[in-house]
């Protein structure tokens, strides 16, 4: 009997981990290009030192939100992918302090954006890991 609970036991863990392991948005940004490519959406990758002028709207948009302020860089890449309608943003942020203002000031204005985007509740995610900051359906989410 001990042994069928540890087996049980053993295959629910390794079911839990692996449910874990792929809803989770790719830590790495070029990982996360690379894995919404692979599912076919159109993605849009800016890091820091490559194109200043998109991380600098970025940037410019997020202290509008009261994320960082104008001597800090808040993000040091962000990626977006879409297809079909659905569509993910991911941030990168500088530190998880950073994050965790970002996903507040995205959460506060989780009804707005809503409306901007026309998404419905049931499909909307919205989440931080680490330093990561992910907005958008939730099957984009689980692509990236």
């Amino acid at each position: 009997m001990k042994k069928v609970i540890k087996i049980v036991s053993a295959i629910a863990l390794s079911l839990c981990l692996l449910v874990c392991a792929t809803g989770c948005v790719s830590n790495n940004w070029g990982r996360a290009k690379e894995k919404l490519e692979a599912e076919g959406y159109s993605v849009n990758a800016t890091v820091n030192t490559d194109d200043f002028s998109s991380v600098a709207k970025i940037k410019a948009g997020l202290v509008a939100c009261g994320v960082g302020n104008a001597d800090t860089d808040p993000i040091s890449s962000y990626v977006y992918g879409s297809k079909d309608g659905k569509f993910v943003h991911i941030f990168y942020c500088e530190s998880g302090e950073i994050a965790t203002e970002l996903v507040e000031a995205i959460d506060a204005k989780k009804a707005d954006l809503m409306s901007t985007y026309e998404m419905e509740e049931k499909e909307t995610k919205i989440g931080k890991m680490g330093k990561v900051v992910y907005f958008g359906h939730k099957e984009a989410v689980k692509a990236a």
